[in-house]
């Protein structure tokens, strides 16, 4: 019975080793596409914005008379009646304070007023018109030389940066500019018109 039983295993090993070995699986393969390179990202473009206004002995500084403080809220409507003093800008603020005397021996701002010369003011004979500019300030005024009244005529106190068209078209006005290429619609073309003018020495 040994004997036999021997062999009985004996002839399953022999069968078990004729049997073929299982057969490895193949690693799985990824056949997808490679992902898309994206580009990086650009760099932020760089916003231009105004340089800040130069200190000025004008900051803070009011028009004495004058109708309403500079950058103050406007209670008239930004585009004024036919012939209306424009005192506020499109953005509803103050942009132009007024004053109904000239800034004669009375009144002397922080600021070197300087005449303008009688060639490019039509009708100077009859008025004296300074102007400066300091900062973002621009100081106009208008006297009558011929008037019994002291201090006879008009003053204006400007902001450059809150100027519209309508500002600076009143302002052609009160200096009597004539010629279209002589009248400034920008901060750097007063700033330019008032370096032109002629330093007051009185002052």
């Amino acid at each position: 019975m040994r004997i036999h039983g021997f062999l009985f295993f004996a002839v399953l090993a022999g069968c078990a080793s004729d049997v073929d070995p299982p057969i490895a699986a193949e690693p799985e393969v990824d056949v997808s596409p490679p992902p898309k390179e994206t580009a990086p990202n650009p760099p932020p473009k760089e916003t231009r914005q105004a340089p800040p206004a130069k200190p000025s002995a004008l900051d803070g500084w009011r028009l004495p008379g004058s109708t309403a403080a500079l950058d103050t809220p406007c209670t008239s409507p930004a585009v004024p009646e036919k012939g209306a003093m424009p005192l506020c800008n499109e953005s509803g603020k103050i942009a132009m304070e007024a004053r109904g005397q000239a800034l004669g021996n009375q009144v002397k701002p922080p600021c070197s007023m300087r005449t303008i010369d009688g060639e490019k003011a039509h009708g100077s004979l009859m008025d004296m018109r300074t102007i400066c500019v300091d900062g973002d300030h621009l100081l106009v005024s208008s006297l009558c030389l011929y008037c019994r009244t002291l201090d006879a005529g008009s003053a204006y106190h400007v902001r450059l940066s809150s100027m519209g068209p309508a500002q600076h078209a009143w302002l052609h006005s009160v200096l009597a500019l004539a010629k279209d290429d002589e009248k400034p619609t920008t901060a750097e073309g007063w700033r330019r018109f008032a370096e032109k003018a002629k330093p007051d020495e009185k002052r």
